[in-house]
């Protein structure tokens, strides 16, 4: 171990480190031609053969694992752990943590990426986060901002975005979401779980939501079996929203067997939170199945 010669606050170790520094002060260069060319940067730490390799005056800089920030110049405030990570980035207050993370990022600033190839084929981001192995961007060569990718492939494709995880996977957010739209429109049916705008409309203007239906009737339908409607094959238990139903011929009451039914094999009975057509009065529900 030896210091290097102009400042001895200096601490270098291997073939060449150092080996150009002028003033810079505060260096650690640990392992062959590692801050090989600083000549007035500062407060730099390289552990690793050709760690911060052309850094010249770039500060506060960490460098650790084999050709780590290798061909940044003047980008300061740089954290890299792990081999060939951010090896050719120019910028500052990048972070990356796993075998060539933002490993061809250039000019971008303020990006952090965690996991063995995250965020590896962007090149010209800003301020942007990859979380987990192999997430990236869609275009490396298109300028993103202010983007997330969180999981194992995940892939952003545009500015101020988030992605969680891939098309193939299901998010599950279990606790209580304040606000959030749904890309693809669908609802959750748990009654419990996360919902869209026009049910807290609805709430808000005295309407009853009901639990989702699995199907719709399309037409007048015998109550009875586990028969086919809209597409859709019962099966027992499911709840069916009945309202073509017509005038009933004993009492010449318009729609009197409408309502919520519940499906079985023998004959349906009316569903509890709808006994009968008095429950009806200002109802929505949704149907979750069906052409129609």
């Amino acid at each position: 171990m030896s210091s290097n010669n102009n400042y001895p606050s200096n601490t270098n170790y291997g073939p060449n480190t150092l080996q150009y520094n002028t003033s810079g002060q505060n260096n650690t260069a640990i392992g062959s031609y590692t801050l090989s060319s600083n000549t007035t940067g500062s407060s730099n730490v390289g552990l690793g053969t050709n760690a911060s390799l052309k850094n010249r005056t770039g500060s506060f800089n960490t460098a650790l694992g084999t050709a780590t920030l290798c061909f940044n110049e003047a980008g300061g405030r740089n954290t890299a752990v792990g081999s060939n990570t951010l090896e050719y980035c120019e910028g500052s207050n990048n972070t990356g943590v796993g075998t060539q993370s933002l490993f061809n990022i250039i000019d971008g600033n303020n990006n952090t990426a965690l996991g063995e190839n995250s965020g590896f084929n962007a090149s010209n981001i800003e301020s942007c986060t990859f979380i987990g192995c192999d997430s990236g961007v869609a275009d490396g060569i298109i300028n993103y901002v202010h983007s997330t990718a969180i999981g194992c492939d995940s892939t952003i494709d545009a500015s101020f975005q988030i992605v969680l995880g891939t098309s193939d996977e299901t998010i599950k957010i279990p606790g209580t979401v304040d606000s959030i739209t749904l890309s693809n429109g669908s609802i959750n049916p748990d009654p419990n779980g996360v919902v869209q705008k026009y049910y807290v409309d609805s709430i808000s203007t005295g309407v009853v939501i009901k639990n989702p239906c699995a199907c719709a009737t399309t037409t007048v339908t015998v109550l009875s079996g586990l028969q086919t409607i809209d597409g859709y094959v019962l099966e027992v238990g499911d709840r069916v929203l009945v309202w073509l139903q017509g005038t009933d011929s004993l009492t010449n009451n318009q729609s009197v067997s409408n309502g919520i039914y519940d499906a079985s094999a023998g004959d349906w009975s009316r569903s509890v939170d709808m006994s009968g057509g008095s429950n009806a009065n200002n109802v929505s529900v949704l149907v979750l199945y069906g052409t129609e």
